[in-house]
């Protein structure tokens, strides 16, 4: 978490005197990102190319 996030966290009200926005607003904005990053995320590992099969690899040497 960076140090202007922490600040906000623990002083609110200074939010809209620095970033020009509510501290709700910006809390709904962080979960958006969050949420979009997640799903792009998702979509890439659908999109992924496995080199290596699941399951697949070197055979166990001792039983």
């Amino acid at each position: 978490m960076s140090k202007l996030r922490e600040y906000l966290d623990k002083n609110p009200q200074q939010a809209k005197r620095l970033l020009g926005m509510e501290y709700e607003q910006l809390i709904e904005l962080i979960q958006a990102a969050e949420l979009l990053e997640e799903e792009k995320r998702q979509e890439k590992e659908k999109t992924k190319i496995r080199l290596i099969k699941a399951g697949g690899g070197r055979r166990q040497k001792l039983s």
